[in-house]
């Protein structure tokens, strides 16, 4: 399906609702553009099992800096054809290009979902279970991760009470053509799960009260974080699955450090993070060396751990001073030179990712 960027996500859901294909990308905001979509490479609840923006794009239509417009892919499935320039506009964050039109590719509608929420005595032990699960041979759509830090202040914001007990949670999610796939998969999956000390499971049909009260406290984690302080920042780094419970005890380590309050949720089936940094009781000049402290460590932890520093929000303005030193100064300057042949006089949002000198 070809569409202009402009379009939003919720328009794309509303169009093929009726139909019987569907964007398969979930990202969380859904009024955002699909040309948006396309320059952060953006992921979503189903990244583990359908992958990211990247791989639903098949062509571009793109303004390049010297006016002209190029048409980079193609509506074919397979190309061995030289560089996929594609795939280099995809994720550049606007730095090489005016992106117009993308044409996406559609996946047949699942027939059978399932969603279930498991509970742990810890969030730790959540985490453990994951790369299990996946080892058993179940693919998930989605598998969310929260703790008990987080769903507290979604109580206080919501002035409502988490239905479930337990300190840490994963959403788990299924698809299938039929039910006795689905059925099998999830027995498997929960199975998988007791050797970490899973209690009950809660399947959460669309037709339950306490599946809607669950995904809401899921959908409003961030409103409730931003509701709990003055100012706040986040980070959002990728980091292998296997070591998120390393990098969520480095957080806690921060946290005593700094003396700041960093409350965290995420994507476990992929490794990504969404970490905050509240500023509470902190003046601005306090919080922003804080913050510095802060993402410099967490930025340390995941390069230790063959993580990146952005798995979906991208590095923009705001992150751009540590990307040279994350990433080195060879990898950066071949950045340069790719940024140089698209655009020769750096006018298409100059310095964004990485300073151009």
């Amino acid at each position: 399906m070809t569409v202009q960027a402009g379009i939003r996500l919720k328009d794309i859901e509303e169009f093929l609702a009726d139909k019987p294909f569907t964007y398969m990308p979930a990202p969380a905001m859904h009024w955002a553009t699909i040309g948006g979509n396309v320059n952060t490479n953006a992921g979503g609840l189903k990244a583990i099992k359908y992958g990211v923006t990247r791989e639903h794009i098949r062509k571009l239509k793109v303004v390049l800096a010297n006016g002209k417009s190029y048409v980079f892919g193609a509506k074919a499935v397979k190309s061995s054809s030289g560089y996929s320039l594609k795939d280099l506009i995809i994720g550049s964050e606007g730095t090489l290009g005016i992106v117009t039109e993308v044409t996406m590719r559609l996946y047949p509608r699942p027939k059978e979902t399932i969603n279930a929420l498991i509970p742990f005595s810890s969030l730790e032990d959540a985490l453990k279970s994951v790369p299990t699960i996946l080892a058993s041979g179940v693919v998930p759509t989605t598998v969310e991760f929260m703790g008990r830090q987080v769903l507290d202040l979604w109580e206080k914001y919501a002035h409502q009470k988490f239905p479930e007990k337990g300190e840490g949670f994963i959403i788990l999610g299924l698809d299938a053509f039929t039910k006795e796939e689905i059925k099998a998969e999830l027995e498997q999956a929960l199975k998988t799960t007791t050797r970490f000390g899973s209690k009950q499971a809660v399947i959460l049909e669309a037709s339950s009260e306490k599946a809607q009260l669950i995904w809401k406290a899921r959908e409003e984690l961030l409103l409730a974080i931003q509701n709990s302080t003055p100012m706040m920042d986040e980070v959002d780094i990728s980091v292998p699955i296997n070591k998120i419970p390393e990098v969520l005890t480095r957080i806690e380590e921060l946290e005593t450090e700094v003396k700041m309050r960093i409350p965290n949720f995420g994507h476990a089936g992929d490794g990504n993070l969404h970490i905050y940094l509240c500023s509470d009781k902190d003046s601005k000049d306090i919080f922003a060396q804080k913050s510095k402290k802060v993402i410099s460590e967490l930025y340390k932890k995941a390069k230790e751990v063959d993580g990146n520093m952005s798995g979906e929000h991208g590095i923009g303005y705001a992150r751009q001073a540590y990307f040279e030193d994350y990433y080195g100064q060879d990898y950066t300057n071949l950045l340069r030179e790719i940024k140089k042949v698209f655009d020769p006089n750096g006018i298409i949002n100059p310095d964004k990712i990485f300073p151009l000198k």
